[in-house]
């Protein structure tokens, strides 16, 4: 009876072994595919120094990104549909519907409030603590005749991050047994990391848009929503600065 119970017991962990060792790998497999995304389309332009804004040409800045973004994400929409057996729904990827579009402005004027409760939060810094916030890299439009390709801009940009940012990174971390909650943390940390160049400022307002957005797509799991929420947030700010 014993001889038997040992018997079994070896054949169950020569059963898990080639099984854990399988979770092993795609684990590997799966940190390696992450870490090269972002090291290939993310971290050149977190490394890139922006100029001042007097000699940066905004319209010829966005058109390259533009030309760059598009072909980026197509291969994630290419790379997400590889991860057989998850399906581009496991992402947060479907068809554009009408209603998501209510949800997005929602989410948009969400992004308002909190960034008003935060600018009422900076008053209470002394006078120094604020200056310092107004340092980095400030986008400003020229004319308005830049306002439909800042809409392309915009456009690409929302959804370029947010594919990578929310729908790639966050399901991936889930399929490494990373705590949801902790999966939004880390990849807010990146996403914010790509604004360092506009200062202390621009990197506090990415962090709040980080974990916003991470919640609600952990919530909602739609990528539309905050894809055309972010559009319309950084249209709106390229929009404010031809007229301050």
């Amino acid at each position: 009876m014993l001889w038997k119970k040992i018997k079994g017991l070896k054949k169950s962990l020569l059963h898990q072994a080639p099984a854990a060792a399988a979770d092993s790998k795609q684990s590997a497999t799966i940190l390696f595919e992450i870490t090269l995304v972002f090291i290939t389309f993310f971290l050149p332009g977190f490394l890139y120094s922006y100029p001042e804004t007097t000699g940066f040409n905004t319209t010829a800045y966005m058109l390259q990104f533009v030309s760059i973004a598009l072909p980026q994400i197509l291969f994630m929409g290419y790379l997400i549909w590889l991860q057989k057996p998850l399906k581009f729904i496991d992402f947060g990827i479907s068809k554009l519907r009408a209603g998501d579009i209510p949800f997005a402005l929602l989410i948009y004027l969400g992004i308002f409030a909190l960034l008003l409760a935060a600018a009422l939060l900076v008053q209470l810094l002394p006078r120094s603590g604020r200056l310092a916030l107004e340092t980095g890299f400030r986008w400003r439009l020229a004319s308005w005749s830049q306002l439909p390709l800042a809409l392309i801009f915009s456009l690409a940009t929302g959804y370029r991050e947010e594919l990578f940012f929310r729908a790639y990174l966050l399901t991936r971390f889930s399929q490494l047994g990373v705590n949801r909650y902790l999966g939004v943390l880390a990849g807010t940390l990146l996403f914010s990391l790509g604004h360092l160049y506009q200062g202390p400022a621009g990197l506090t307002v990415a962090f709040i848009q980080g974990i916003y957005f991470g919640l609600i797509f952990l919530h909602k799991k739609n990528i539309h929503m905050l894809a055309l929420a972010h559009t319309f947030y950084n249209l709106t700010i390229l929009s404010i600065t031809l007229v301050i």
